[in-house]
């Protein structure tokens, strides 16, 4: 982004320290509620998919029988769609996310096509733990500032999903950035007692 860009976004004294982006791949992620809705979904996709082909293969062409078929296939789209959903649409939203690291914030911005525009900042504090994960094998890194809860209860459980700088290629770079700003707004800081 050219200086202009960021006219009326960033602070006063506020400099960018890094510029990144998502991978865009598909990535199994771990969170159960991903797990839930892609093994359900497979499951009523398998469950439609043998009811629909015993009714096919029944060797009766009457109405009643393709109207249930049809039945059964319009759920066999429904349930494909949420489980291919929960694993294409996290990929999707990453591939329209951009990543920025400035001297007091960070900034995760979003634009996707359809005219979704959306930008959603996190004061950088000295004393906040902010989870790291490095890059592994197969999978880039990542580094998470909340976990929010994503409405749905497994087993009474809140489910909840990892907000950050997703699977970033050049994490080691922006964690070393978050970590310094971190140490420089430590020194920053007054000592205790100092006015007293």
């Amino acid at each position: 982004m050219s200086a202009s860009d960021w006219d009326g976004i960033l602070r006063n004294a506020e400099t960018v320290l890094w510029q990144g982006k998502s991978d865009d791949g598909v990535f199994l992620e771990a969170s159960r509620r991903l797990t839930f809705f892609t093994t359900a979904g497979m499951f009523v996709i398998g469950l439609f998919m043998a009811i629909a082909v015993l009714v096919m293969s029944s060797g009766q062409k009457n109405g009643p029988d393709w109207v249930f078929a049809l039945f059964f296939f319009v759920f066999l789209l429904f349930s494909g769609g949420l489980a291919l959903g929960q694993l294409y649409w996290p990929a999707y939203k990453r591939r329209h996310t951009f990543y920025t690291l400035t001297s007091q914030r960070a900034i995760l911005g979003v634009d996707l096509p359809f005219g979704s525009r959306r930008l959603q900042t996190y004061d950088i504090n000295a004393d906040q733990a902010y989870e790291y994960r490095p890059t592994a094998p197969g999978a880039p890194g990542s580094i998470v500032f909340e976990y929010r809860y994503s409405g749905i209860r497994v087993n009474k459980i809140p489910q909840t999903f990892a907000v950050g700088m997703m699977y970033v290629h050049d994490v080691e770079t922006a964690w070393n950035k978050l970590r310094e700003v971190q140490r420089n707004l430590t020194q920053k800081r007054p000592e205790r007692g100092a006015n007293a």
